[in-house]
């Protein structure tokens, strides 16, 4: 069975999509070609040009999420997004007091049709699980990533989104970066 990173209780409108509006990133070198300038992008940047916004409603979304290989930048590997729907709901979403990021985590920009950022959330990774065991008496453990994953995102429900980049969050001497894994197209609402 495959994580689930939110579910929220209580429909309002419901747009089942089955694949029609993913982006896959065939390689890493795609990867990094659709990130452009996005590529090793620092966090704080993103932090001082696009500030959070509360929203009275929310978008659920729901996207299978397969990656090529278990890695821990998913950048470094071929990642497929198929988008299986989006729902509004009734929840407020609040800009985040103090966001923090680590190599767990990834963040989720909401552009508008022009390819302006206009809002971005810090989610965990869902592919990450740890496992812990050892056949001595010293516990070991170590962290593995799951290659096919739902993911569930609860953003903003602004005017105008119309689709989403993820990126996944590394460090580089002290540095949070953010490179651009892939995009996931959304429906007109």
């Amino acid at each position: 069975m495959s994580p689930v990173l939110f579910i929220v209780a209580g429909v309002c409108v419901m747009i089942p999509l089955r694949g029609a509006c993913a982006t896959p990133l065939n390689s890493p070198q795609d990867a990094s070609t659709a990130a452009g300038s996005d590529a090793g992008r620092p966090f704080a940047d993103l932090l001082q040009a696009v500030p959070q916004r509360s929203a009275p409603a929310a978008l659920q979304i729901y996207v299978r999420w397969t990656t090529a290989d278990p890695v821990e930048n998913p950048a470094d590997t071929e990642n497929q997004f198929e988008l299986v729907s989006v729902e509004q709901r009734p929840v407020r979403v609040r800009a985040e007091r103090s966001p923090q990021v680590s190599s767990s985590s990834l963040v989720v920009v909401a552009h508008d049709a022009t390819g302006r950022e206009i809002d971005w959330r810090v989610i965990a990774d869902p592919r990450v699980v740890r496992s812990e065991g050892g056949s001595g008496p010293e516990l070991t453990g170590e962290v593995l990533f799951y290659t096919d994953i739902d993911l569930r995102l609860l953003i903003p429900a602004h005017a105008g989104i119309a689709r989403l980049s993820i990126h996944k969050v590394r460090a580089e001497g002290g540095v949070a970066l953010l490179d651009r894994v892939g995009q996931i197209d959304l429906p007109r609402m």
